[in-house]
């Protein structure tokens, strides 16, 4: 029932001026007298006087979580409360997936991927200045990483197959470096040697088949294979710069290793094995310490390379993407590239030295456009935009121009009277482009046979799944075990229905702030679950333990703990 009077205008402390708070002012009592409490935003800490000022962390780990979608900041070390911990920048929030992210310590800015709809976005700390940096061209990238020495952002694109670079200040002047690559995922930098690396992940296409961790020198040149065989889903790239060391973790085959990357000779080893891990999904290395996201059960976990000692330091709401970790002293390299070296693209090569590149499109010393019709006699020009491509990729069955144009079927179009390859038994050909993809990827959700051409995701309503599959609404079969957890997996949202969250056998799960708690901290005399459903039902004796540990000071009822009475009303916040 809608009355003025359910809701009256009564005199309350926070009513004028906001109580003297800069951000929130709740009102609350105090001997039966009203008093006004401020609150600051998240990434903020409160003063005495009632205002707020922005954390100033040197250090701490940057995530990326999916219920709800945000990128946060939370400290190295585990919290010496049960309360919420402090959160060292401003959230940033109302995202999808942040399946990827990379920071900028110069300008203090994030960047990261989102996948609905898909874009490369940044925002600074202090939560000012968010943009999208990229989304006119962004299919679905699963990589990226900030070169600080060149200005550059490096990413991968699933859906295309490539690994691209443009200016941070630029993001118009694209330059794909690779585009023959499977599946591209995670990426990385090596930054600190005299052969500068952009190292990436590429899941293999077939199931079964091993991926690999490749690597060029960041122009895109001396392109290698650093790893492969025993290798299904690898993500997480992390490189210690010290030791030259590349660490990396397999969501698949559960398990952690690492090599070095200036051996003459393979010598890669498991760190942590399927024992210790679940899901993991996001790996970063930091001062001699691994940390390492679970997609799944949302921990968060420290590793100690020097004796092997791993810590939760935090559980959060599934599902868990990408971890970094920042720190101030890192990224302290000189500047290579400064705003006139280059026309468009400054990168930098082997012996600490740049090189200039011209985004797609463009060309010579001053990277001029290529006008029609200055394809060299060797190369195709693409329909709709300048880019050149060699003849070589056209009516090779995948498309390498934007607008299809040429793997085009039409009489007028570059292959209508042209022999394509044929398609193997165990492959599908695309009515409209002609492309040849595994059947595996037929009615996966993900149309595969490029633009206009939905050939892959037909008819897909009477799809049969197996008995350890899940069937989507739109027909599309998916593995049972990826049933709620936290990603689109069908493209429908059908998996993603009607989802609760499921906590192992030895925690519960804690409604107030959906957190799976470890059930050691029920009954223990302090609230761990916010509302105290951890110290419900419980006997007499816990009861009385928990109300007479703070007879003489002041209770904090969110956490438990027991404050000296003169703190009360002091003017600063003391619980957690």
């Amino acid at each position: 029932v809608y009355h003025r009077q359910r809701q009256p205008d009564v005199a309350h402390p926070c009513k004028n001026k906001n109580g003297g708070c800069a951000h929130i002012c709740i009102p609350a009592w105090n001997n039966n007298i009203a008093t006004a409490r401020c609150y600051c935003h998240n990434g903020f800490k409160l003063l005495k006087n009632g205002k707020c000022t922005l954390n100033q962390h040197s250090s701490f780990l940057l995530i990326g979580r999916g219920r709800p979608g945000m990128i946060k900041g939370i400290p190295m070390i585990p919290s010496r409360t049960q309360g919420p911990q402090e959160e060292a920048i401003v959230p940033i929030t109302n995202l999808h997936r942040p399946s990827t992210l990379d920071f900028d310590v110069r300008t203090r800015y994030i960047y990261w991927a989102d996948q609905h709809p898909p874009k490369i976005g940044r925002q600074k700390f202090d939560g000012l200045d968010r943009e999208i940096w990229k989304g006119d061209d962004i299919s679905n990238c699963e990589g990226l990483a900030v070169d600080w020495v060149g200005r550059n952002l490096y990413w991968t694109d699933d859906m295309v197959g490539t690994l691209s670079v443009a200016p941070l200040d630029k993001p118009l002047l694209r330059k794909n470096l690779h585009t023959n690559i499977t599946h591209a995922r995670a990426v990385t930098l090596h930054l600190d040697t005299n052969e500068p690396l952009v190292i990436w992940a590429d899941w293999d296409s077939v199931s079964n088949r091993s991926a690999t961790i490749q690597a060029s020198i960041t122009d895109g040149s001396g392109r290698r294979t650093l790893v492969k065989g025993d290798l299904h889903w690898p993500s997480g790239l992390t490189v210690d710069p010290l030791t030259k060391r590349l660490f990396w973790c397999d969501a698949f085959l559960r398990k952690i290793e690492v090599m070095n990357l200036e051996s003459s000779k393979p010598d890669r080893q498991v760190l942590v094995g399927e024992s210790h891990l679940e899901s993991v999904f996001g790996l970063t290395y930091f001062a001699n310490y691994l940390f390492w996201t679970e997609l799944q059960n949302g921990t968060i976990t420290s590793y100690n390379l020097a004796d092997g000692n791993m810590t939760v330091l935090s559980v959060q709401n599934p599902p868990l993407f990408e971890i970094k970790a920042f720190d101030t002293k890192s990224q302290q390299d000189v500047v290579l590239c400064q705003n006139d070296t280059c026309p468009h693209l400054c990168l930098l090569t082997v012996g600490r030295k740049v090189v200039c590149a011209c985004a797609d499109g463009y060309e010579g010393t001053n990277c001029t456009e290529r006008i029609s019709p200055t394809c060299r006699s060797t190369e195709f020009k693409c329909q709709s935009s300048s880019k050149c491509i060699h003849h070589s990729l056209v009516c090779d069955g995948e498309s390498h121009c934007a607008d299809n144009s040429d793997e085009a079927l039409a009489p007028n179009g570059p292959c209508s009277a042209h022999t394509m390859k044929a398609c193997t038994e165990d492959q599908l050909r695309c009515n409209v482009t002609g492309r040849c993809i595994p059947k595996s990827w037929v009615c996966d959700g993900e149309p595969d046979c490029g633009s206009n051409d939905s050939t892959d995701e037909s008819d897909c309503s009477g799809n049969s799944c197996l008995g350890t599959d899940f069937k989507c609404d739109n027909g599309v079969c998916i593995s049972a075990e990826y049933r709620c957890d936290g990603d689109d997996d069908c493209r429908d949202g059908s998996d993603e229905k009607d989802c609760e969250l499921v906590c192992s056998p030895d925690s519960f799960y804690c409604a107030s702030s959906s957190l799976c708690l470890p059930k050691s901290v029920m009954c223990n005399g302090k609230i761990d679950c916010y509302g105290g459903a951890d110290e419900m039902h419980c006997s007499n004796s816990t009861v009385f333990r928990f109300n007479s540990t703070c007879s003489d000071g002041f209770l904090c009822v969110s956490s438990g703990d027991c404050l000296e009475k003169q703190k009360e009303c002091d003017g600063v916040e003391d619980c957690p």
